[in-house]
């Protein structure tokens, strides 16, 4: 089967490279135009572009809420009317976090910059699965890294990495490529668990590097 040289998909068994470099040589407006983007991009550039257009849309994760805008605009959102369900922080600084018996995640939004975080909860054979993502879309350049810590007594699980970026929030049914997971016994009689989590800004670096 054959592919066409604009957009990659199957066409048969034969190619009209005619008519591809027609199609190839027209041009058409980013997707996220609606958001703001102003490119015009030709069919072959045009999905690679829009999955990493900064344009690109993000979706409020709170339970049943459809709001959907900019990264920016979905975190003033969020901070405007659903500010109860989240628990407040500040970049740099470790924070306690509990996640009740059923509590299956907490949203984070920082104090100053309203930028919102999800960490999740899940359970499984081993024990319990905890992920921190940010509410963003996959072109964010600003990287966050978290740490989470778990602690039995003396013993504790500790985890540092990159928080993923996503647009739209899956309920933390997908844990990304990061995940701390923490043995049953450190969760609580009352089914309670405990962490310190600390979520760390480059813009600070970035910043810090720029005046030298």
């Amino acid at each position: 089967m054959e592919k066409c040289g604009s957009c990659g998909c199957l066409i048969g068994s034969k190619r009209c490279r005619a008519l591809e470099r027609v199609i190839d040589s027209m041009r058409v407006p980013c997707g996220n135009a609606p958001h703001g983007c102003t490119e015009s991009l030709t069919f072959s550039h045009k999905l690679h572009h829009e999955n990493m257009c900064p344009h690109s849309p993000c979706f409020c994760p709170y339970p049943n809420c459809s709001y959907m805008g900019l990264h920016s605009s979905v975190n003033s959102h969020f901070a405007a009317n659903h500010s109860a369900s989240s628990q407040r922080f500040m970049f740099n600084c470790e924070d306690s976090v509990t996640l009740e018996t059923d509590q299956r995640h907490v949203f984070l939004q920082e104090f100053t910059e309203d930028t919102l975080f999800v960490l999740s909860r899940r359970e499984n054979s081993l024990g319990t699965v905890v992920t921190v993502e940010c509410i963003g879309p996959i072109s964010l350049e600003r990287k966050f890294v978290y740490e989470v810590v778990a602690a039995d007594g003396v013993v504790f699980a500790k985890l540092r990495a990159l928080a993923e970026t996503r647009a739209v929030w899956l309920g933390g049914e997908q844990p990304g490529n990061s995940y701390l997971l923490v043995p049953k016994d450190f969760v609580g009689a009352d089914g309670k668990l405990n962490l310190e989590v600390t979520i760390k800004s480059d813009r600070g670096r970035r910043s810090a590097r720029a005046r030298k």
